[in-house]
């Protein structure tokens, strides 16, 4: 009986868990040492947030792409950078808004949500 009590109480969490970050939105983090590494290895797809940025934006109609950087020169090169990748793949650049304070030095904050001015 003990079992099933946990069985059901986890998978209420799972559940809702699920349904807080897509109430919300989807969030992860890269940070510099891994871009750094990753582009000068020629595989930036390679970094596992960025696979599960495209594959939860391509799955969801309506949303976009906000990009969250570290201030300064460096933080709004590298989020210029990041966006370069995220176009020549094919997302447009009408999607993809990026934003001053990432909350953490060396670290970009990738978030998608609704979208709310387009259809």
């Amino acid at each position: 009986m003990w079992f099933y009590c946990k069985l059901i109480l986890s998978a209420s969490l799972v559940l809702l868990a699920c349904t807080v970050v897509n109430a919300d939105s989807w969030r992860a983090d890269i940070s510099r040492a891994d871009w750094v590494l990753n582009v000068r290895e020629h595989s930036v797809q390679q970094i596992e947030p960025l696979t599960r940025l495209l594959d939860t934006f391509i799955e969801a109609q309506g949303n976009k792409i906000v990009i969250r950087y570290p201030g300064g020169d460096e933080g709004e090169q590298w989020a210029t950078q990041l966006i370069a990748y995220l176009v020549s793949l094919g997302i447009p650049s009408s999607y993809i808004e990026q934003e001053p304070g990432s909350g953490r030095q060396g670290m970009i904050r990738l978030v998608v949500e609704q979208n709310e001015s387009k259809p």
